[in-house]
Parts: C-alpha cells; sequence; structure tokens
C-alpha cells in the first residue's frame, strides 16, 4: 500500500501540463476573415482563419459553393485585402 501512495504522490508531483497559446505558435500569422456580400450590400463574416493561404482558399471555395453568385473577399485584421472572388 505504501509503494502506491509513494507512486501516485511521485506521480502527482511530477505532472507538468503545458498550454499552448494559440498566439505564439504562429506570431507573425493574423487572422483572416472571410466574408460575403450580401443582398443589401453589406460585408458579413461568414469565418475567421489563419492567414495562410491554402486555408483561405478552401474556406472561400467552400462558401462560394453555399452562396453560388456573390462576392466573396478576405480581409486580415487591419483591414486589407487579401483575396477576393
Amino acid at each position: 500500500m505504501f509503494k502506491i501512495l509513494r507512486w501516485f504522490f511521485y506521480a502527482l508531483g511530477n505532472y507538468k501540463t503545458t498550454t499552448i497559446n494559440s498566439d505564439t505558435s504562429y506570431p507573425n500569422l493574423d487572422n483572416v476573415e472571410i466574408q460575403v456580400l450580401d443582398i443589401t450590400g453589406n460585408w458579413r463574416t461568414c469565418h475567421v482563419t489563419r492567414n495562410i493561404s491554402s486555408l483561405i482558399a478552401m474556406e472561400m471555395n467552400q462558401l462560394s459553393d453555399r452562396f453560388p453568385g456573390q462576392r466573396i473577399r478576405a480581409i486580415d485584421n487591419r483591414g486589407n485585402l487579401v483575396n477576393i472572388m
């Protein structure tokens, strides 16, 4: 019994949790908002993703399937246009 308790407290004392901060995982990448132009002329944000070209293209293609014939754009946190369809 003593050996089990000793192992338990040893394992408990050596147990370390590490959290991954999403802001430090990709320090140079901003978030990109994928927006759709609705019928009233306003841009509506449908998805927010990282500034990785393959992710942006995939999300824009999925939105073009959901909203056929409507304009789709990707802008970063600073308001710069990244891509438009």
